[in-house]
């Protein structure tokens, strides 16, 4: 047997142990060349530890890991690296500062320090372009990454893993903030990596995209292996009952019924990418908003919400909602989950509780005081009614899985009862079974008289739980359908008449 016949990367029977508990418990992963590979399993099911130990983040207690059939010890992510292993993260780790030249190759800078600026430049230019050559893959070399859309930002995260890796590239959640189109560039560079030999680990909470790229998948749950599909079976259905351990039934829950109240009517809209969107949101009702990142959908809900400046006329309920000021839309009855809950929507050092009452303050407080006791055991009511699962309600909420997190920010909200919730993303980076949870808790808050603004780029999602969904394109509303007709196919068309109506 050849080395190009043996599996890139094996783990063998790996155990990870925190505080007595096992994270990993006798995993098993192989991966041979040109192989793209989907690992899945809900939050907690250990995805993240053996991706930290094949990064040498984590040393397992047992098991064994095998480079080309080599046994190999990590200490360290250096020595993962130095064997060949790369991870692209969800969140960049470029630097932003640095052009893309010079982030391609940092720390492999070519030699000769005492060489004038210039032609340091030069050289870390040529080597650059070397690599972009490699990969068939056109990048903007000499822009600053802080200039670079996420997308772009991620293709030179890729591109700088395989210049350095070629046993093995993690990518986790890689998908998460693209529009189809990105994806589809995405799946594009994959196949790249494919041709040249170089496998995949694919981690993601997107079943309709794993039978698009993946050669096959390894289901983990509790820690454990529970199953692996090839291509073929690598669909939801057979998925989701691994993922779980049972069946789930369908994803989506029934909508409620549409009042006549009209809650939200807003009329010609406008702000600095949007122009003049008008809509009216009726009690009851969830309205999905979709697009390419940057169409406008996020910027109308924005609006709406009072965080950006806008002009127009938005009123609920009948009294009209003043601009650019999310306190008084707050208490006039508007709620906002944002689609970046780590940057505006937790509070990451906070206990969950707290993270859950923080907008019903001022109704907790006497005489401007807030007695701790009290708002204690009104968050944990909100966590146990909306199922927040933690070892403690004191622990602090940036520890805990997506979902969770996420229901934490439902309850916060439907501690106020808005008469309008917007919501931003909600199920993004949330595994298949506390999805349902998150979806029967907007319908159960829908069939309360709330309107709902679903902002999603998940047309699954989409068509399951939206009433209506409306298509945005460069700032307008292009198309409206109702839910189960907006299909992925359908929402693309309509962005497409746009494009050629507007190129004729």
């Amino acid at each position: 047997m050849t080395t190009d016949d043996l599996p890139r990367i094996e783990a063998r029977g790996v155990t990870k142990i925190f505080a007595g508990v096992p994270a990993l418990d006798d995993v098993d992963l192989t991966l041979y060349p040109g192989e793209v590979v989907g690992l899945l399993g809900e939050n907690g099911a250990g995805k993240s530890t053996l991706i930290k130990v094949l990064a040498g983040v984590y040393i397992p207690e047992h098991g064994e890991l095998r480079v080309r059939g080599e046994k190999v010890h990590f200490t360290q992510p250096i020595d993962a690296l130095a064997r060949g292993i790369a991870t692209v993260h969800q969140h960049s780790s470029l630097a932003d500062n640095l052009t893309v030249a010079q982030n391609l190759i940092l720390g492999r800078e070519p030699g000769l320090s005492w060489l004038p600026f210039w032609i340091r430049q030069k050289a870390i230019l040529a080597k650059a372009r070397q690599i972009t050559e490699r990969f068939g893959i056109d990048l903007p070399l000499t822009t600053l990454v802080d200039d670079l859309t996420v997308a772009q930002k991620q293709r030179v995260e890729i591109v700088r893993a395989a210049s350095e890796a070629d046993t093995m590239i993690i990518l986790d959640e890689p998908t998460a903030a693209l529009n189809p189109d990105e994806v589809d560039e995405l799946f594009a560079l994959i196949g790249t990596l494919k041709a040249q030999d170089i496998p995949v680990l694919y981690v993601s909470h997107r079943l309709d995209e794993i039978p698009r790229i993946c050669t096959r998948v390894e289901v983990l749950r509790d820690g454990r292996n529970v199953g692996g599909l090839d291509r073929e079976d690598s669909v939801p259905a057979k998925i989701i009952p691994l993922l779980v351990g049972r069946q789930l039934g369908n994803l989506f829950p029934d909508l409620p019924t549409v009042s006549e109240q009209v809650v939200l009517k807003a009329e010609q809209v406008s702000g600095t990418l949007l122009k003049d969107v008008s809509l009216t949101v009726h009690g009851g009702e969830i309205v999905g908003l979709t697009g390419t990142i940057g169409a406008g959908q996020r910027d109308f809900a924005r609006i709406v919400f009072g965080a950006d400046p806008g002009a127009g006329t938005i009123e609920l309920l009948g009294t009209r909602l003043p601009q650019g000021r999310p306190d008084l839309a707050v208490k006039a009855g508007v709620g906002y989950v944002s689609g970046d809950r780590k940057k505006d929507g937790l509070f990451p050092i906070l206990p969950v509780w707290r993270n859950a009452t923080v907008v019903k303050s001022d109704a907790l407080a006497t005489a401007g005081i807030l007695i701790p006791a009290r708002e204690r055991r009104v968050g944990v009511e909100l966590i146990q009614q909306f199922d927040v699962r933690t070892s403690s309600p004191n622990k602090e909420i940036g520890e805990l899985s997506g979902g969770n997190q996420q229901k934490a920010l439902l309850a916060r909200w439907a501690a106020v009862t808005p008469k309008l919730l917007i919501l931003d993303e909600p199920t993004l980076g949330v595994d298949v079974g506390a999805r349902r949870e998150i979806y029967d808790q907007i319908v159960a808050l829908a069939e309360s008289g709330m309107a709902v603004l679903l902002v999603s780029a998940d047309h699954a999602e989409l068509q399951g739980m939206s009433h209506r969904v409306l298509v945005f394109t460069d700032g307008e509303v292009v198309a409206e359908m109702a839910g189960h007709d907006a299909t992925e196919e359908a929402i693309l068309h309509a962005r497409i008449r746009t494009d050629r109506k507007a190129a004729s």
